[in-house]
């Protein structure tokens, strides 16, 4: 039987070096990556987090760089590269079961290209 996720928060401060087990720990397959230095740190995680097949969102209001060109491009190649959904926080709804964007101007995805 197939177990409920659970919201969880973590933070890879540990240098890019992931558990072998993370996935088990988190009992979930979708991540929503938020930070500081968009374009290295967050950039980078999303790139791990990809390798290990899970589904990103980014919101890109919750993302932040010291030069608003680079994280706007480091948004771009989070969705372009790894398939993030750069939806905003305030039109992402939470729940147990997943997360979903919400309403009817929300159903057009942030991606580029």
């Amino acid at each position: 039987m197939p177990r409920t996720p659970r919201a969880s928060r973590w933070s890879n401060d540990n240098f890019g070096r992931w558990p072998s087990n993370f996935r088990t720990l988190l009992e979930t397959t979708t991540l929503i990556l938020t930070g500081l230095t968009g374009d290295r740190c967050v950039l980078f995680i999303a790139s791990d987090a990809f390798m290990r097949d899970f589904q990103l969102w980014v919101p890109a209001d919750c993302l932040a760089s010291l030069d608003p060109a680079h994280n706007r491009r480091a948004l771009d190649e989070m969705a372009r590269l790894f398939g993030a959904d750069l939806t905003e926080s305030t039109r992402l709804a939470l729940s147990r079961s997943g997360v979903r964007r919400r309403g009817r101007a929300a159903a057009a995805r942030s991606r580029s290209g």
